[in-house]
């Protein structure tokens, strides 16, 4: 008995150095966060014809390597866009993460598979099999805007708002921002991890916040952004570009005729002025 309690020991332990060269690709990833933007209807609109009672959501999951996307909600992406459950989705063009990187995978849904108090069946080489829950955010950053600092105008943003809303009932404590940026636009959609920049701040329950900071100069490129609080990191991707709105007035100054002759006199001065085009052209906004 002993000797075959001692094979058989024997056998187990070859089985499992057999397979352990696959265990770090089926369970090395990590899904780093999740952010659901549940679909709304505006009820101060007027809509053309009858809309969807149906409220899905768009789900961002931030997936970290090693890792390769499967399925999900036990379907492939095609068979949920075929079957009406998925508006669209970016994986189609999805690689597999290689260790430390990151990608981001986006679904937008169009039936209650993907509705909030559902749940996400998730199938991943890297991550296994998980279970999400589909719920609505207590925090999570609500826009972000890239910029240049007033001392450097670039083209290229070196100094970016991220705009929080704090939804729970205590503080929420902002402690770091990290970027993730791709090595080259070829591979915009493999993410690495820059380095972090602290940014301490408070948001107080139920209110909203911001916080300001400068970075390095940035590429004109896709990035994911996680703010790491005290409950946790927030998480958004988009693409970054340097905001710029600009309301010309210079048609003020080129205009022929009667917008250029004069309609008054200067108490002050005696010269001829056009009050309407001074106050134009005292409007002209860059921003």
């Amino acid at each position: 008995m002993r000797i075959l309690v001692f094979i058989a020991s024997i056998w187990l332990a070859s089985q499992f150095y057999q397979s352990s060269d696959t265990l770090p690709l089926c369970f090395g990833g990590e899904l780093a966060g999740i952010t659901v933007t549940p679909h709304q209807i505006d009820s101060t609109l007027r809509y053309r014809s009858p809309h969807s009672p149906v409220l899905s959501s768009r789900i961002q999951l931030f997936v970290k390597g090693p890792a390769e996307f499967s399925t999900i909600q036990s379907k492939t992406p095609e068979e949920l866009l075929k079957s009406g459950d998925l508006a669209w989705h970016d994986v189609y063009t999805a690689s597999e993460i290689p260790d430390g990187a990151l990608s981001v995978w986006t679904f937008n849904g169009n039936s209650n598979e993907f509705a909030v108090g559902k749940e996400l069946q998730l199938k991943s080489t890297g991550l296994g099999e998980l279970q999400v829950p589909i719920k609505t955010p207590s925090h999570c950053i609500s826009a972000i805007t890239f910029l240049d600092s007033d001392a450097d105008s670039t083209q290229h943003p070196n100094r970016c708002l991220v705009y929080i809303e704090n939804q729970q009932s205590t503080e929420l404590q902002i402690q770091q921002l990290r970027l993730w940026l791709p090595k080259s636009n070829d591979t915009w959609q493999t993410l690495w991890p820059q380095p972090e920049i602290p940014c301490p701040s408070t948001i107080a329950a139920y209110e909203k916040g911001f916080i300001d900071i400068v970075t390095p100069e940035l590429p004109l490129t896709y990035a994911a952004i996680e703010v790491q609080t005290s409950t946790g990191s927030l998480w958004a991707h988009l693409r970054i570009k340097r905001e710029q709105f600009d309301i010309s007035g210079g048609w003020v100054f080129d205009s022929k005729g009667k917008w250029q002759e004069a309609t008054e006199t200067d108490p002050l001065t005696g010269k001829s002025r056009n009050s309407f085009l001074d106050l134009l052209s005292s409007l002209h906004i860059n921003t």
